[in-house]
């Protein structure tokens, strides 16, 4: 049975947590050097060697499964949309939630924001057309690349529940079991490996599309529209949940031995990133395990701990998308009203982080209450 998710306060909760912690996280990233966040290219100031050490290896090993979330997240209410919409207005809000706010930022939003960026500090005399052109890459939209690629798998399962399944019991699939999570390791964990061979970790493809990052994302959204017509919405099975949580454990340790190793700036650009050897090859095991065993264990703890439905965290809910949408301007914002402002990187990285979490909150729930966009997104 699939069930609204309107009945389960925790996942609003678990939506709004993290994507608090992924526009904190691009808050901090624009004063590194490492996993490139827009404000990188202009920033006055850096994060000190051991800082950038201490928060990858503290944030790092678990900032990896949070896209990883969202498409989990995701699948696990795409059969339920489709059964109560229909095939055709599923997909005709997918294309005005996802494809609406993409296009208008691809094509208006971010080419604006770095043509404001390159004249007012690296003062550019080129054009709005001729800043647009230069973007690498082509039609970049920083954090909101996911947009275009969970609308194409949505359209992908669409197509699928239209055409190849003939039953509830064929769509819905066998019940997801501690052989199939390990399994999907092992599947992403290949595929990681075969894309990176072409496409390395943190690589520009057009759009920015982050392909080296698809497998992990396809494999989740997979995940959640199997298991979400076996219950998993309402509760992980219990040996799931704790097989995932020790797999966590063993792999965060592993990461943050590994990001000690070698360093927070020697990753992307090294064996590490992708190619034909054993350390790419361990990467991409040890991020399949993360990225498939992590989302479903917090999706659990979630479902542990997450029930509070105050009016404060409902409001912070209605207006999670927006503000996940609303994360580049505010940052950015915040970021260069902030760089004459005499203090350490790891002040302003502080500051922009939380502040920008707030305000896109706060602007965000203020858009969908008192505007129409409260109707789409």
């Amino acid at each position: 049975m699939t069930v609204s998710p309107a009945r389960w306060p925790y996942l609003d909760n678990l939506r709004t947590l993290l994507v608090a912690g992924i526009i904190a996280g691009h808050g901090v990233l624009g004063y590194s050097g490492e996993f490139g966040w827009t404000y990188q290219g202009y920033r006055e100031t850096s994060l000190a060697g051991l800082t950038q050490t201490v928060v990858l290896a503290v944030v790092g090993p678990f900032a990896v499964f949070l896209i990883a979330l969202l498409f989990l997240i995701s699948g696990l209410l795409t059969p339920g949309s489709l059964q109560r919409k229909g095939t055709g207005a599923y997909v005709r809000d997918r294309v005005l939630r996802l494809g609406v706010p993409w296009a208008v930022f691809a094509l208006l939003v971010f080419p604006t924001l770095v043509h404001w960026l390159d004249r007012g500090i690296r003062h550019s005399r080129a054009t709005w057309w001729q800043d647009m052109r230069r973007l690498v890459p082509t039609l970049d939209t920083g954090p909101l690349w996911f947009l275009p690629v969970l609308l194409l798998f949505s359209f992908g399962y669409a197509v699928w529940w239209r055409t190849a399944a003939t039953s509830p019991r064929t769509r819905r699939g066998g019940a997801p079991t501690g052989r199939t999570v390990a399994l999907l390791v092992a599947g992403v964990a290949g595929g990681t490996f075969v894309v990176r061979l072409w496409l390395g970790l943190d690589t520009n493809q057009i759009a920015g599309l982050q392909v080296w990052q698809w497998p992990e994302c396809a494999g989740l959204f997979a995940l959640g529209t199997v298991a979400s017509g076996h219950g998993w919405l309402v509760s992980v099975p219990s040996g799931i949940r704790r097989g995932t949580g020790q797999a966590v454990v063993a792999g965060v340790l592993v990461a943050i031995a590994v990001i000690i190793a070698v360093g927070p700036t020697r990753i992307t650009g090294t064996d590490l990133a992708g190619g034909w050897n054993l350390p790419a090859l361990g990467v991409a095991a040890l991020e399949a395990t993360l990225t498939v065993c992590g989302p479903i264990w917090l999706l659990a703890k979630a479902q542990a701990r997450l029930h509070f439905n105050g009016p404060q965290w409902r409001r912070a809910g209605r207006g999670a998308y927006t503000a996940y949408l609303l994360q580049a301007p505010v940052l950015l914002g915040l970021a260069v009203l902030l760089r004459p402002v005499p203090v350490a990187a790891e002040v302003k990285a502080l500051v922009v982080a939380v502040g920008g979490v707030l305000l896109c909150f706060d602007v965000g729930s203020l858009l969908v209450r008192r505007t129409r966009l409260g109707r789409h997104l």
